[in-house]
């Protein structure tokens, strides 16, 4: 059976890239550099030449040999320190900066951009510790435009913000301070796309989308993410009611499928197109959960710790598993799977009663606690009044919390000795 481990499909279309593994590593006595023999799956040999004679990179086909300009995925860099001093691939890397083997491992795209870039351009270096995702955009688009590397030496002598403006970008500080904090997963297209736009528009950083894709930085890898920022084109995040849904849905998909057992649902969100599918697995998925039998113990029925914000008459904090079990039932949705959270001090539930019926998340995992969700019948969202009552509530009970821990804070201080 043919090999086709070292085959990578690429991300949403692109063409099929190929992986250089270690396992496939040779010395090439005659140019320095390395063989890598993929004959057994795609039919041909590739020779990656040595740092010194320039990083050329070519293809082997009996005595055919083509120059090729190609993204290679080179998996071998991460694979170097399990090999022994005499590996080929651990020669070949030796003259290369520690530091920039270091950026370039990381890399999913673009890595023998950045390489040759640093390789004939001395101000690619300098780009290096300070600046890595400016580096990564330029190597990517003087490779793109097949630049010659004399003229992209003088454009690496330029300011950062005239590298930037070179790229496509525009010629200010604040651009390349903005692009430099971008969160890039991983040097991923989608990465690329994003600092891309912010380059072109000048866009403020959009704090949201970074602190999610910080926290989710699969998310680069998700067609439906992906969709949804292509859809958004440039404008923040928070703008669009269906991207503030997604943290929420992604955490309670992920509960609700390790409450039922559900072993595939890392590829089932892989497969998924668009933010509505995401939106419908949740229903699905909470759909059995309320469909299924629970027995409760006597642990299942001990209170959950005190809430930390005081409850009214129309706002009533849920105290053990089986009223949460209960109020998922009732409300046809999953705040059941938030037990592990109630349990661990990081949110409390509560029922909201009026002005109408809903469930109340409020969140315990900052500095103090705040409103997380409000959600109606199935998920539905909640009237205006609803909101404003809710707001209400936790402004008052906040002021009482914010007493209860000023007065412990005095207690613990201890008493000054008289003189």
């Amino acid at each position: 059976m043919a090999r086709t481990d070292a085959v990578d499909v690429g991300i949403a279309g692109e063409k099929r890239r190929l992986i250089l593994q270690v396992r496939d590593a040779r010395n090439d006595p005659t140019k320095k550099g390395l063989l890598f023999d993929l004959r057994t799956f795609v039919g041909y040999m590739v020779r990656l030449g040595s740092w010194e004679g320039g990083l050329v990179l070519e293809r082997i086909t009996g005595r055919d040999v083509k120059v090729i300009d190609e993204d290679l995925k080179l998996q071998f860099l991460n694979d170097l320190g399990a090999c022994n001093p005499a590996s080929p691939a651990r020669r070949w890397a030796e003259p290369i900066p520690a530091e920039l083997i270091e950026l370039v491992r990381k890399m999913y795209m673009g890595q023998l951009a950045v390489l040759r870039a640093a390789r004939h351009c001395s101000g690619a270096l300098d780009l290096l510790g300070g600046a890595p995702n400016l580096l990564w955009l330029v190597s990517i688009t003087a490779a793109e435009r097949k630049t010659p590397w004399e003229e992209l030496s003088l454009v690496l002598g330029r300011r950062r913000r005239d590298v930037l403006e070179w790229c496509g970008g525009k010629c200010s500080q604040a651009a390349v301070s903005a692009i430099e904090k971008a969160w890039t997963g991983d040097y991923t297209p989608a990465g690329l796309q994003h600092i891309r736009l912010i380059a072109a528009n000048g866009a403020p950083r959009d704090l949201a989308r970074e602190r999610l894709e910080h926290r989710y930085p699969e998310l680069l890898e998700f067609p439906f993410y992906r969709a949804l920022v292509k859809k958004l084109a440039g404008t923040r995040l928070n703008s669009s009611e269906e991207a503030r849904d997604i943290p929420e849905l992604l955490k309670d998909v992920r509960a609700l499928a390790a409450a039922l057992g559900v072993q595939d649902i890392e590829p089932r969100l892989r497969s998924l197109q668009h933010v509505g599918a995401l939106r419908t697995l949740h229903e699905e998925l909470a759909e059995q959960l309320i469909r299924t039998d629970r027995t409760f113990s006597a642990d299942d029925r001990a209170k959950f710790p005190r809430p930390a914000l005081r409850g009214s008459k129309d706002i009533v904090p849920i105290r053990t598993l089986a009223e949460l079990d209960a109020e998922g039932r009732v409300m046809q949705h999953c705040c059941a799977v938030y037990a592990r959270d109630v349990r661990n001090r990081l949110a409390c539930i509560y029922r909201v009663l009026g002005p109408e019926r809903a469930t109340l998340e409020i969140d315990l995992s900052g500095s103090q606690p705040r409103v997380a969700q409000l959600r109606g019948f199935r998920n539905a969202p909640v009237a205006h009044e609803t909101w404003k009552a809710v707001f209400a509530w936790h402004r008052s009970a906040l002021a009482e919390w914010k007493e209860r821990k000023a007065r412990r804070k005095s207690a613990q201080k201890p008493a000054k000795r008289a003189r």
